[in-house]
């Protein structure tokens, strides 16, 4: 066997060498803390770089497809419908210093119409102690085999703060009364000082009706089913 060699005069290619150690350590970073948000590895590498490695790098959305690509490798594939979810598994019912996000999820009663919500117990007192509630339902960003993704938020300090999030199988009316009932139940059997929501905005309705002389309506049975669903879609 014949060996050729060269003989190489030149200095090393600091720049090249630089930089592919820096993707080989962002390559590791990304398999040992494949959860970490995107953002925290790429400030996490790309921040302080001097010029010279930087221009020897993939650009930030290369390199942000590139993370992507790796960790959605360790997710589990997406179910084809709800009924095909099951059981939500570790490490999705925590949070990252390992503190129970999974608050509520009507499996296996109600499979087909699953209603699994996420806060977590600090998040909770701060919604209780808000006077105000926000509540936004979003279509786009929902999972596809969910109709749509609930918000739940405060404003603290000029701030809006996400706080709760839940995924809906459908609109309909018992769902949100589920939604309410679950938040309520959860911080009631944390010690969270709570006032349901419902009651809340019942009460400022039938004092409303009441100034307006439209108390009786109000109240009327025939249209309970309109206020109860106004009720809890307010809320």
């Amino acid at each position: 066997m014949i060996i050729g060699t060269t003989e190489h005069t030149h200095l090393a290619d600091y720049e090249f060498i630089s930089s592919f150690g820096t993707k080989a350590a962002i390559r590791e970073r990304e398999m040992a803390n494949r959860f970490d948000p995107l953002l925290n590895i790429i400030r996490e590498f790309y921040t302080g770089l001097p010029n010279r490695d930087l221009n020897n790098l993939p650009s930030r959305p290369s390199t942000c497809r590139t993370i992507n690509r790796v960790q959605s490798s360790f997710f589990p594939k997406y179910p084809a419908n709800i009924a095909k979810l099951g059981t939500i598994q570790l490490p999705y019912t925590l949070t990252k210093s390992n503190k129970k996000f999974l608050i509520y999820d009507n499996l296996p009663t109600r499979n087909n119409e699953r209603i699994p919500v996420f806060s977590k117990a600090n998040n909770l007192s701060l919604l209780f102690s808000s006077p105000t509630w926000l509540v936004d339902g979003t279509f786009k960003i929902a999972p596809h085999t969910f109709s749509m993704c609930l918000q739940f938020m405060v404003t603290i300090e000029n701030t809006l703060s996400h706080l709760c999030i839940v995924f809906l199988p459908n609109k309909l009316e018992a769902s949100y009364s589920a939604i309410l009932d679950a938040i309520l139940d959860y911080s009631l059997s944390l010690g969270i000082p709570v006032t349901h929501p419902t009651t809340i905005i019942g009460q400022t309705m039938n004092r409303k009706a009441q100034e307006i002389g439209q108390q009786r309506n109000y109240l009327n049975s025939k249209r309970s089913r309109i206020k109860n669903t106004v009720t809890a879609l307010s809320a």
